[in-house]
């Protein structure tokens, strides 16, 4: 009765849809949720929704930690044996009990239900010593990846150590520390190693700038004020390479000893504390005349240590505070150094005001 009010034109089709359904070669069409109509009325709202969430951000120590499990997890997915064939083959050993021999008559079904209770599975000597020099090696392995990750970690640690003990205005500039030992030589060694002398460089760093200080003598003498300042300076630089630690009179000193370096290396020397920043420039040659512009940064931390701290540049320039003057004893070749300098002092004082904005 239904297809009798189809229009004639449309029975074909509908007949030869029956035949695909009953032939199983029909396609059949999902069906579709209607589209949601969307309210066009109205200027769509550009503010951001607030996270409610209370989870905090990682520390730097635990996004560290993921760091050494994520590549632990890769190093032991690669180092992992693909496994012995001799591990895998497994002998075959048929237990002689009475039951099996008598019941030969027994129908073919009936064995084979029953194997796999006879059936029992025993590694050679041979299988189990290759299992245990396999685990062996994953162990020691584990032990050795560990050892590594431990280092990586606590040299990652170290690297920023002294980082909330840096002026708060640089602190992202910092990317790096070499934390010396602390015996009194602190100091010195920060120096040695930002010039690329070895492990020994402090007694190096000490001997060329009592060779400026006695060189230019009279020049110091007017600086320091009296003959005496002068040879309580030498006093201070001259220790015996073979001592332990060394006084607190033979120390780095920022005000004693940072002048000398400026001049004895020809490069700004940088003082960094919460106390206050001082820039060191050159007295004599200017920066045609030196090695190496770059300046050296001095971190002085818990009031007793001395830290290098490389300081990352911004579009080619690093931050210098202002220097200490002492324009009487400049020399005009020196005086290139102030004009050489301005970058890093805007940088420096835009870094300031930044800072106080956000405070």
């Amino acid at each position: 009765m239904a297809l009798s009010q189809q229009h004639p034109s449309e029975l074909e089709r509908i007949f030869t849809q029956f035949k695909q359904i009953a032939a199983g070669t029909h396609v059949a069409v999902r069906i579709q949720a209607p589209e949601v109509k969307k309210n066009p009325k109205g200027r769509p709202s550009l503010k951001k929704k607030n996270s409610t969430s209370t989870k905090r951000d990682p520390s730097g120590f635990e996004i560290v930690e993921s760091e050494i499990k994520t590549q632990q997890r890769n190093k032991k997915r690669t180092t992992k044996p693909t496994g012995n064939p001799a591990r895998k083959l497994k002998r075959l050993r048929k237990s002689n009990s009475p039951d099996h021999e008598d019941n030969n008559d027994t129908e073919p079904t009936e064995d084979l239900a029953k194997k796999p209770e006879e059936t029992q599975f025993e590694p050679s000597k041979g299988e189990q010593k290759i299992e245990n020099q396999d685990s062996d090696a994953e162990r020691s392995l584990d032990e050795i990846d560990n050892n590594a990750l431990l280092a990586l970690l606590d040299e990652k640690l170290a690297s920023h150590k002294y980082k909330s003990q840096v002026p708060k205005h640089l602190q992202h500039l910092v990317k790096d520390q070499f934390d010396p030992e602390g015996n009194g030589n602190c100091g010195f060694r920060c120096v040695a190693r930002a010039l690329g002398y070895d492990n020994n460089g402090f007694m190096r760093v000490r001997q060329e700038m009592i060779t400026d200080l006695t060189d230019n003598r009279a020049s110091y003498v007017k600086l320091q004020g009296s003959e005496q300042e002068v040879v309580n300076i030498l006093n201070g630089l001259t220790v015996d390479g073979t001592q332990s630690s060394v006084p607190p009179g033979k120390w780095l000193s920022k005000l004693l000893h940072g002048q000398i370096l400026a001049n004895t290396y020809t490069r700004p020397i940088f003082f960094l504390s919460f106390d206050s920043c001082n820039t060191y420039l050159p007295l004599r040659l200017g920066p045609e005349d030196s090695k190496s512009n770059k300046p050296i940064y001095l971190l002085h931390v818990n009031k007793n240590h001395w830290v290098l701290a490389y300081m990352e540049e911004v579009d080619g320039v690093k931050p210098l505070p202002p220097p200490m003057l002492a324009t009487k004893c400049t020399s005009e070749t020196a005086k290139g150094w102030w004009s050489y300098i301005q970058q890093g002092l805007a940088f420096y004082h835009q870094l300031l005001v930044d800072s106080k904005k956000v405070i």
